[in-house]
């Protein structure tokens, strides 16, 4: 499971993450230090069809830096508010809803020039 986690970590990052421009290209990827906008991600199901797991208009940003640490966070643009106007005070439902649109990580990645890849190691999330 981890490295199933990793390969989809990597090939989001890529799809979603660098503009269309850059992926086409044959770049490094220590050039993916400094900020990025989440732009979309997709499931591919294995009878082809795809799915949108944040849902439309979803938000994130991912950072690298020189030192090898990265952080991580997408969320859905469709988050409930909170009645109360207190995440402290949150329904169970309400609290639930948030907790399953949103994911934040970080930890430490590695590049390899070599074969073009993207190792991730997730230390909290």
């Amino acid at each position: 499971m981890k490295t199933r986690y990793i390969v989809v970590l990597s090939t989001m990052l890529a799809a979603a993450l660098l503009p269309s421009s850059v992926v086409a290209q044959d770049i490094s990827l220590k050039q993916l230090v400094g900020s990025w906008i989440f732009v979309s991600a997709q499931d591919v199901k294995p009878d082809g069809s795809k799915v949108d797991p944040w849902g439309p208009n979803a938000k994130g940003a991912a950072m690298f830096d020189a030192n090898g640490r990265f952080t991580f966070m997408i969320m859905r643009s469709d988050l409930p508010k909170f009645a109360s106007n207190n995440r402290a005070q949150a329904t169970a439902e309400e609290g639930k809803a948030v907790a399953q649109g949103m994911i934040a990580f970080y930890g430490t990645y590695t590049v390899n020039e070599a074969d073009k890849t993207l190792t991730t190691r997730i230390e909290g999330s």
